[in-house]
């Protein structure tokens, strides 16, 4: 069963760029990952949220580490404070029915 973590980030100096989130999934590709797909959406000017799809929740769990790294890199460089985190099995998917 697919797995998803449900992310909400502040920004103090303005979210990120489409661009600038881009190579920062570009970087996180090339580094590998169980990651199927990642889908970011600004907010407002001081906020993003995320969805990371994982294929199971063993796959998530082995992405921990990797996850914390990136979030501990993302708050130190660009400041940014985590607000609200969910996570849970994906019970139905429109593109799989």
């Amino acid at each position: 069963m697919k797995y998803a973590v449900y992310t909400k980030w502040r920004w103090p100096n303005g979210v990120a760029s489409p661009e600038q989130m881009q190579g920062w999934h570009r970087e996180l590709k090339a580094e590998g990952t169980n990651v199927e797909e990642i889908i970011w959406w600004k907010m407002d000017d001081d906020h993003h949220q995320s969805v990371i799809v994982y294929p199971s929740k063993e796959a998530a769990q082995a992405d921990i580490k990797k996850r914390q790294e990136n979030r501990d890199k993302g708050s130190e460089e660009e400041g940014i404070k985590l607000v609200d985190e969910t996570m849970g099995p994906i019970h139905s998917q429109f593109t799989a029915v």
